[in-house]
């Protein structure tokens, strides 16, 4: 190769790799960005239903607070805690906070049974869903549950 050859194909590489990091950099999430979405949740109840694959009920109740300087998203889930009882009440408290090694929003809930669920918040087109990894029959999965602010 000619070396005007390797010259045009090195400007059309740093070319690509340009457009690369400047569309990369418009896509990351911020950590302003991200309580700016889900802070707009805050002060609500917000209320899910359906059923579950075995056809019972589903509902939860979701309630949102700030904490600490408003650096963290306190969360508080309300459903079936007792399923022969049908027993309603505070099933999950979680909270949403920044995580600065990583710059993603982590999220932890710890439930009425003792189980802790932690992943990542992630965040696409106003929307955003949770990544984490979950038991299924003794295989963990990567779950999802998605949401909209």
């Amino acid at each position: 190769m000619t070396a005007q050859i390797l010259l045009k194909i090195t400007k059309r590489l740093l070319i690509v790799l340009l457009i690369a990091i400047v569309v990369n950099s418009y896509s990351q999430v911020t950590k302003e960005s991200a309580f700016e979405t889900l802070g707009a949740l805050v002060g609500g109840t917000w209320t899910y239903g359906g059923k579950w694959s075995n056809g019972e009920p589903f509902k939860q109740e979701i309630t949102y607070t700030w904490g600490v300087n408003n650096q963290i998203i306190k969360v508080q889930t309300k459903g079936i805690i007792d399923r022969e009882a049908k027993t309603y009440g505070l099933r999950n408290e979680g909270i949403r906070a920044w995580d600065m090694e990583v710059n993603k929003m982590k999220f932890y809930e710890f439930d009425i049974f003792g189980g802790v669920t932690e992943g990542y918040c992630v965040f696409e087109e106003g929307q955003f869903h949770f990544e984490y990894l979950y038991d299924v029959e003794g295989k963990m999965e990567t779950m999802g549950t998605r949401g909209s602010a």
